[in-house]
């Protein structure tokens, strides 16, 4: 089945079986290796991916899902201005994650900032509970997402951070 999709920004078709997830797709059609197989449940946040603006798992998502939805990954939000603000954050929180997991919780981030630009604790806590890594502190993790959320905030204001 031919499965055309928003990937990153660019229009992209694949020729796949229906139901091959989309997390293999990622990897193995278009070498999207930053976006993990961890536990393949949906349990652990390591595939993680934002379709429509919302965060996903992206072995949980059979090809067909997908067929003209707007995907994006890692790499992709890699190139924005809002990944820069998350990782920024994250260094003045001194929140440091594993290699293993920080994809999935920028982008889970992200997910969150876009639903609740001044989040609360517990939204906050909400919006990260979908990554199961316990690499890095919640205190450090929570102060990072209100720093990227200032910061976003200011630069839709037209002004620098």
């Amino acid at each position: 089945m031919n499965i055309a999709f928003t990937l990153n920004g660019k229009n992209v078709s694949v020729d796949v079986e229906p139901e091959k997830r989309l997390v293999d797709i990622l990897r193995e059609n278009f070498q999207l290796t930053r976006t993990k197989a961890g536990c393949y449940a949906g349990n652990c946040g390591v595939c993680s991916v934002l379709l429509a603006g919302r965060l996903a798992s992206s072995c949980m998502l059979p090809a067909f899902t997908v067929r003209g939805a707007d995907v994006v990954t890692i790499e992709g939000f890699a190139r924005t201005r809002e990944f820069t603000e998350i990782t920024k954050a994250f260094a003045e929180a001194e929140h440091f994650p594993c290699d293993y997991c920080t994809a999935g919780r920028v982008l889970a981030i992200e997910a969150l900032l876009i639903r609740h630009p001044d989040p609360s604790e517990s939204e906050i806590l909400a919006g990260i509970a979908g990554i199961s890594c316990q690499c890095a502190d919640y205190t450090s993790l929570i102060r990072a997402v209100g720093i990227a959320a200032f910061a976003r905030k200011i630069r839709r204001r037209g002004r620098r951070t």
